[in-house]
């Protein structure tokens, strides 16, 4: 351990350990290091530099030359020989040991090193970090999955206040306004249904002994050939197609791995005409284009005079698909029918959180949000919304907050409070959450579920969650029909009159500790219990994770308890059974 010194004092301990395996100290503006490291039976000559004491950086390593049978493109080596050599993510660079996280930066490079000098490994490596090696040209967002996109040009004027061009690809119409909404753009108005989006079934090939990346439409077209020849297909249809239309077509190459690239390319005006003369017929039982006539369309389209410019794009991708379930173990909320009652300090986090996993897109998705409140100044302090949104209806800010901070267009209304005699209305969604707060309002909830489940009528799962012991405790429940229902919480209090309830999970070890932690402040018609947002947070992450975990094939714990305070009992999750004498359920369990 270096007890002896502290962390500004670690450089000489990691120059001596450098010097134990071989390197050489190189006099400069700042101190740099040189050494060879021998692995898959090439010599590295590489050269270490910008070391960074507490290692809050990485050093930058740098290949001195490339060994001279290793020729074309590598992987984790740079235009410039640097080696990316470490993902820093679940890595521990501790500063307290500098001579122990200075082998680990060498063992990180040696293995680098063996990837590059591995023809075999090199393929899946390339495909990880196929977008370091496509050098595009354009930035570019992609918002729909669709085979076909429209394409828009458009002037986004960033925070600085600087401004820049960017394209997007949309399905049009609405996707399209909402996006150039959102990225608060100026466009004029033109978009053209130019582009094409291709599936690509394997990972991208880069042929290392070739010219990379395409330098224009003939390479790209020729590289797919060889070693994607669907696919190159594919994208001659597409570009047949297109430009018969459109003077400058794009092609976006989506992959499962790398995600998606593109081109653009903008054609002769005389390709139309030549072009003109072939069909692809859609029907069924009608030919295809013959492998002749793909040829000269081939030959058409890689002629040198047929393009006038091609462009690498940037594509970053944030459509639905990728946005709503790279984050996701479990699948997402998409087409799914859920309600949110009540849109306060945990419904608007949970709204939120809700739609981040996909609730209210896809088709048949809707995220409907209830809530008859209007947003107050002591709201700001532990509410989703802020300021811009006093004294507007809670559910309508709420469902504005979230459409001005999606990616594409989703399916969410707003509606005023649902009242005991609108319940019946639950029977159209697949889940509920009750975050109300409202006892009575969950009781009346859990008994319109029972009823529909007598009536052998389609009933949702209910989803309750609740901040408890005075802002000291987080609770859910999620009632699926196979075990305790809401009311299934209180149970009959032997020890009081009759009638008297208590929790079924205690809450306070003693009826002192209670009293201590009652903290409810009082004000005309509006009294609160005080806790932080941080508490909303919590209950609202445990809905999120409870609502995709009930559609999945493991719905986990269906009570979940989550305790703020040491004096709060720690009630272990579980799932609780229904009571035989509670006054809701029991009707359920004849």
């Amino acid at each position: 351990m270096n007890n002896a010194s502290s962390i500004e004092d670690n450089f000489p301990l990691i120059a001596q350990t450098l010097a134990q395996e071989g390197f050489k100290i190189v006099s400069g503006i700042q101190p740099a290091f040189e050494g060879m490291i021998r692995e898959g039976g090439y010599d590295f000559e590489i050269i270490i530099r910008d070391i960074n004491p507490s290692f809050e950086s990485l050093p930058n390593v740098y290949l001195k030359e490339i060994p001279d049978k290793l020729t074309g493109l590598l992987p984790h080596v740079e235009r410039n020989h640097k080696l990316c050599y470490l993902d820093t993510l679940g890595v521990f660079l501790d500063p307290f040991y500098p001579q122990r996280t200075t082998y680990v930066i060498l063992d990180a490079i040696r293995n680098t090193l063996k990837k590059v000098s591995d023809p075999e490994q090199n393929q899946t490596d390339f495909a990880g970090e196929f977008h370091s090696y496509w050098h595009a040209d354009t930035k570019c967002f992609l918002t729909t999955n669709e085979p076909k996109a429209e394409s828009c040009i458009y002037e986004h004027k960033g925070l600085n206040g600087k401004p820049t061009k960017e394209i997007v690809f949309t399905s049009g119409g609405e996707q399209r306004d909402h996006w150039c909404e959102l990225r608060n753009a100026q466009y004029d108005g033109f978009a053209f249904n130019d582009t094409a989006i291709i599936e690509m079934d394997d990972n991208p090939f880069i042929e290392v002994e070739k010219l990379w990346p395409p330098q224009n439409i003939s390479d790209l077209l020729n590289w797919l050939k060889r070693v994607h020849p669907r696919v190159e297909r594919k994208a001659l249809l597409a570009l047949l197609g297109i430009a018969k239309e459109y003077s400058a077509p794009k092609l976006i190459f989506q992959t499962q791995f790398g995600g998606p690239f593109g081109v653009s390319v903008k054609f002769s005006p005389s390709i139309k005409t030549m072009l003109g003369r072939y069909r692809v017929n859609k029907r069924k039982g009608k030919k295809s284009l013959s492998p002749k006539q793909m040829s000269t369309i081939r030959k058409i389209l890689c002629a040198p005079t047929s393009s006038q410019s091609f462009f690498r794009l940037e594509i970053n991708d944030v459509s639905e698909r990728f946005v709503y379930e790279r984050n996701l173990k479990t699948p997402s909320l998409k087409n799914r029918h859920i309600a949110i009652i009540g849109c306060g300090t945990v419904g608007g986090f949970a709204a939120s959180l809700l739609q981040k996993a996909g609730a209210g897109t896809g088709n048949k998705g809707q995220l409907d949000l209830y809530d008859d409140d209007i947003l107050k100044p002591g709201n700001l302090g532990r509410h989703l919304l802020g300021a811009n949104y006093l004294y507007e209806s809670k559910s309508d800010a709420t469902r504005d907050l979230i459409l001005q901070n999606t990616s594409t267009p989703v399916n969410i209304q707003s509606y005023s409070k649902l009242s005991s005699a609108q319940l019946n209305i639950i029977k159209e969604y697949d889940l509920v959450i009750d975050l109300t707060g409202n006892e009575c309002f969950s009781n009346l909830l859990a008994n319109k579920l029972v009823e529909l489940r007598l009536g052998r009528k389609t009933a949702p799962k209910l989803l309750y969650a609740w901040i408890d012991a005075n802002g000291y405790a987080s609770r859910a429940l999620l009632d699926d029909g196979s075990g305790a229902c809401y009311r299934c919480l209180k149970i009959p209090d032997e020890s009081r009159e009759s009638g008297a309830l208590k929790e079924r999970y205690p809450l306070f070890s003693s009826h002192k500790v209670e009293e201590e932690l009652s903290v409810i402040a009082h004000r005309c018609g509006e009294s609160y219990i005080p806790f932080s947002a941080g508490i909303s947070n919590a209950a609202a992450g445990m809905v999120q994770q409870m609502a995709l975990e009930s559609f999945s094939d493991n719905p986990g714990f269906r009570f979940r308890h989550e305790s703020h305070s040491k004096k709060i009992n720690k009630t272990q999750d579980s799932n609780p059974t229904r009571i035989k004498s509670c006054p809701c359920c029991s009707r359920l369990q004849t």
